[in-house]
């Protein structure tokens, strides 16, 4: 899945972002299905990467938002960790 995920990002450089797309949903789509939570979370990661790239602010910024929340829900990363990064507290 690792590899699958790479590809979709060398997709959606290339200018295939609807493929991409449609790939990185079908890889958080099974990797939930199979438990694997970190590959779960890296697609939902790089989709919600390539959402902001190509223009679809609101859906990035949701799937990154629920991304993050399922991560703290999970222990895997803390409050404090998940804001560093956000411009409005730079």
């Amino acid at each position: 899945m690792k590899i699958a995920i790479a590809r979709a990002q060398i997709d959606a450089r290339s200018g295939n972002q609807n493929e991409a797309v449609n790939s990185l949903e079908w890889i958080e789509k099974e990797a939930r299905k199979a438990g694997l939570l970190g590959r779960e979370f890296e697609a939902r990661l790089a989709l919600g990467r390539l959402q902001l790239q190509v223009g679809k602010k609101a859906a990035g910024q949701a799937t990154l938002a629920l991304l993050a929340h399922d991560a703290k829900t999970c222990g895997l990363i803390t409050k404090s960790a998940s804001g560093a990064g956000r411009r409005d507290e730079l």
